[in-house]
């Protein structure tokens, strides 16, 4: 399998690009640090997440993404 940069670097920019866009709603309505369930989150929730199990969530989604589509790539050759 040749490595191509050019494909490569494409490739990774859209994932950093779809990771940003998914990312950003969350940076920006972030709460700002106090009482735990405090009654101030944006989306109406008791007790939201904290902010970081969202990310992992995310990182986790991004990164199965990837392995399935290697895989698939793998299986086709």
């Amino acid at each position: 399998m040749k490595f191509n940069l050019r494909k490569t670097i494409a490739y990774s920019s859209r994932i950093l690009l779809v990771f940003f866009m998914v990312i950003n709603p969350m940076l920006l309505l972030a709460d700002d640090p106090g009482t735990p369930c405090d009654g101030s989150d944006p989306l109406d929730n008791n007790c939201p997440l904290d902010s970081w199990v969202i990310y992992m969530v995310i990182l986790v989604l991004i990164l199965t993404a990837i392995h399935l589509l290697k895989k698939q790539l793998r299986s086709s050759l």
